[in-house]
């Protein structure tokens, strides 16, 4: 006979992506991505993304500076009359219309979600929104590198990403520079409403 036993969910667990991006593995391109997050009490305490193809390690660990190969980043820089830099899946890209292209200037989307939390917190992109259903595992690791640069991860309210050993899956998210935040927020009810 067979015994189950309810195992209590553990403090401390490991998130792993091996490869964030499958399509743009597959494809042979160099936005794909290894995610690795350690999560303790629900949030990420240390978090690694390697991207083999353009030999770049983007790391963080709580209460330390985010690093791109041991050097340390930082999210962008608010400029004047610059328009914000974004990436986001068509769709939501579609949904913003005329709001969106007078708003923010539109960057390529790469499929890795780690990846594009990586862009935004060494500041290639000022944001990135992030459509309903991302997994753990698509973000929590690029979540700390993003806090620990100066950014943030946060829901349609504002509020950070919860993780659990079980994993879930993540309504609609926006990664941003702190000061385009308030901005994306705005863009993403508007793209996920339609």
């Amino acid at each position: 006979a067979t015994e189950m036993h309810q195992v209590s969910s553990p403090r401390r667990f490991f998130v792993i992506d091996p490869i964030d991006g499958t399509r743009s593995f597959i494809r042979g391109e160099d936005t794909w991505c290894v995610s690795v997050a350690v999560i303790e009490a629900g949030r990420p305490i240390a978090g690694v993304i390697d991207v083999p193809a353009t030999g770049e390690v983007f790391s963080a660990a709580a209460g330390g500076t985010a690093l791109l190969n041991g050097a340390p980043l930082s999210v962008s820089q608010p400029e004047p009359n610059v328009r914000l830099k974004v990436s986001m899946p068509d769709p939501m890209r579609r949904a913003l219309g005329a709001d969106g292209e007078n708003r923010i200037a539109y960057a390529r989307n790469a499929p890795s979600l780690a990846y594009r939390l990586a862009l935004v917190a060494c500041g290639r992109l000022d944001g990135t929104l992030i459509r309903p259903h991302a997994n753990d595992w698509d973000v929590a690791a690029g979540d700390l590198i993003l806090e620990r640069a100066g950014g943030s991860l946060v829901d349609l309210g504002g509020a950070l990403a919860h993780y659990t050993v079980e994993g879930r899956r993540h309504d609609v998210l926006i990664a941003a520079a702190r000061h385009a935040l308030p901005t994306l927020i705005g863009l993403a009810a508007t793209a996920s409403a339609a």
